[in-house]
Order: C-alpha cells, then structure tokens, then sequence
C-alpha cells in the first residue's frame, strides 16, 4: 500500500535508528524524515532505551511540531507499550512498515543509507559531521 501525500511538513514522517562510527565511537543515531519535504534530519541517542527514543522524539517536535503520523520499522525500541502510550498521551498515529518488507518505509532506509555515507566521508577527511550535514548537497556528490 502506498501512503497518503501530506498536505504540509512533519504532517507524516518516517523515522529509523541505524548505528554507525561516530568519533572513533560506535553510536547510535535516530534518523526522521520528513514525507512532504524529504528534508532529514539526524540525532545520536543516549541508548536504545524506549525514554532515550521519546527524548528525541520530543526534540524534534519541539523544532517542527508534532506530527499526525510516525512510520517506523518494527524494532523492538520503537514498538513497545511506552512508544504505544507516548503516541495517546501526545495524540499522534504511531505506525509500523511490515516486517520484512523494509521498502515500505523507504524514505528512511534512502535517509539513513545518506546520513551512513556522511558519516564516513566526514570521518576520512577530518570534517565535522554536522557541518558536513548542513551542506549536505557539496558532500553527497
């Protein structure tokens, strides 16, 4: 099934959490991305903690609102009772791509292949990942 194109920005997005070396560390990063823009936006988490998730998530929400609807994959830090009891208590749809069938949530799987790509360029060449995300279109090439 395909998804309902939004009407205007972080209306529907699409977030995932990937790990990747970050300062000689192995991190994880929690990758949104919004369906109406395509704009992304990435953030290291604490831990996988469902609190740490939801931290983040409020982070986002707090720079461009509170979304109608969230897709995610099914991992078990983003499909649990807290996330479940995040989404009423924050009055959004919480939902998840079907289990191997990854394409369905598309958009981050592209974002998150990006962002992993950004990470080791910046990485070999010495220049501040986020710096390197700002300019994202000079880095990509």
């Amino acid at each position: 099934m395909t998804h309902g194109i939004p009407v205007y920005p972080f209306q529907f997005v699409s977030m995932d959490v990937f790990f990747s070396g970050y300062q000689g560390t192995k991190r994880a990063f929690l990758v949104t991305v919004d369906h109406y823009s395509d704009y992304f936006e990435v953030n290291i988490l604490k831990d996988l903690r469902p609190e740490s998730v939801i931290a983040a998530y409020k982070e986002i929400f707090v720079r461009h609102g509170k979304p109608q609807i969230i897709l995610t994959d099914n991992g078990t830090n983003l499909v649990c009772r807290k996330m479940e009891e995040f989404a009423i208590e924050w009055d959004f749809q919480y939902t998840t791509s079907s289990p191997h069938h990854q394409q369905s949530d598309g958009k981050a799987e592209a974002a998150v292949k990006i962002a992993k790509r950004l990470l080791k360029k910046s990485g070999e060449s010495g220049i501040d990942f986020w710096y390197a995300l700002l300019h994202l279109a000079e880095y990509t090439q």
